[in-house]
């Protein structure tokens, strides 16, 4: 029997512990709020685990970091496989909220996290300080990571670190248990003011045996037809429906501001669009929902070209990024 291509989503429930997508491949999912603001809807807040080896050994890798209400399927997943986590590589730059209690939780889990916007923000500036999360944390900034080099063979990651979003401010949820306390109008009303002064680190995660790729923030939250249906209006309104797409042509975040920016941004795509990829899903949508499917890698270079034209991040000299649309150059 052919081994099984793509994540097996049927499974997936917000009522958990945790689903086995795919042989050696597991996923938590979550109710969670963008922004800790409830009047946002609720989006998944999927943690990915994968089987790797470390030195001969069998272990667990995750990617993404789910809030620590995860933290007991993580425990049950454990006992269930006989496998101990050993390495959490965050999402860039917007998963960390709950990385604390990750680390509190797990005592010897090392992680791999971005090196760009999270030791700026409260939340980061506090777990650095404790000396005892700090030696266990890697921080990187893309858009390459040596030392993940190792699991090649199960998982790739790719990072982009050009584009900008904003910076931390106090009105904001500083970590998954210190939530903003405006009101979904009164955040949106700071928020409008906002600048994208702030580089950050997205990472896409290639599982190739699936042939699956998990997109970031650079990447739109796929809403099927069904979820963006039961959104608040104006979140209706803000986000695109079953679109998969990158969120670089609306004002947060932004693209690169720089023509030679640009050109690296778009170089970082190079490698992206040489993978054998049949399906992408990101963290956010509802359990049991993929983005895209393809029935050949031609097929799937072709859908990411389109959906990277928008926008005109197509072009690998990035000139095709000067035209208005991403870069204010």
């Amino acid at each position: 029997m052919a081994e099984q291509e793509l994540f097996d989503l049927s499974k997936e429930s917000f009522d958990g512990p945790y689903a086995e997508v795919h042989p050696g491949v597991y996923t938590f999912s979550e109710k969670h709020f963008p922004a800790g603001v409830e009047g946002f809807g609720h989006v998944n807040n999927r943690g990915f685990v994968y089987v790797v080896e470390e030195e001969g050994k069998k272990v667990l890798l995750m990617s993404g970091i789910p809030s620590d209400h995860a933290i007991p399927s993580m425990k049950k997943l454990e006992e269930d496989t006989g496998l101990n986590l050993f390495k959490i590589v965050g999402s860039g730059d917007f998963h960390h909220m709950a990385l604390k209690f990750w680390l509190e939780a797990f005592p010897q889990v090392l992680v791999v996290q971005s090196g760009l916007k999270f030791p700026t923000t409260r939340n980061g500036k506090e777990i650095l300080a404790n000396p005892d999360f700090k030696k266990r944390i890697e921080l990187v900034k893309g858009p390459t990571f040596p030392t993940l080099d190792k699991y090649k063979d199960t998982l790739q990651f790719f990072g982009f670190n050009q584009s900008y979003v904003y910076s931390d401010k106090p009105y904001m949820s500083k970590d998954a248990k210190t939530s903003t306390k405006l009101s979904t109008f009164g955040f949106l009303k700071n928020f409008a003011s906002e600048k994208a002064d702030q580089q950050f680190l997205a990472v896409w995660v290639y599982h190739v045996p699936s042939k699956m790729l998990m997109t970031e923030h650079n990447f739109n939250m796929f809403y099927s037809p069904e979820h963006h249906s039961t959104l608040p209006f104006m979140m209706r309104m803000m986000v695109p429906k079953a679109a998969f797409s990158s969120s670089l042509k609306g004002p947060m975040p932004q693209g690169p501001t720089k023509p030679e920016e640009c050109k690296k941004h778009c170089e970082q795509w190079l490698p992206v669009l040489e993978l054998d990829v049949r399906g992408a899903m990101d963290y956010h949508s509802l359990p049991g929902v993929m983005s895209a499917t393809w029935s050949s890698k031609e097929g799937y270079k072709a859908g990411l070209l389109k959906a990277l034209k928008e926008t005109g991040e197509h072009k690998p000299d990035g000139s095709g990024m000067n035209q208005g649309k991403c870069c204010i150059a």
